[in-house]
């Protein structure tokens, strides 16, 4: 999914998967306590960007140090 995006809805889940909307729940909070998704009451489950933080870090290039001919 693309961070940001909408999840569907627990009922939409719920059909499409043949489980009931308890399990779809607690499938939710299990990802979102994984900080996977976040979960607004009446707003709905959004993906998080789970590489920002990746991308978000400096570059590490190592420094080489030359070593001296003896």
């Amino acid at each position: 999914m693309i961070p940001g995006a909408r999840l569907p809805s627990e009922r939409t889940l719920a059909a499409a998967h043949s489980v009931s909307r308890a399990s779809v729940r607690q499938a939710l909070q299990a990802l979102q306590g994984q900080d996977l998704i976040e979960t607004r009451h009446g707003g709905g489950s959004r993906c998080f960007n789970l590489l920002q933080a990746h991308l978000d870090l400096p570059s590490r290039v190592p420094t080489v140090v030359p070593c001296s001919l003896r």
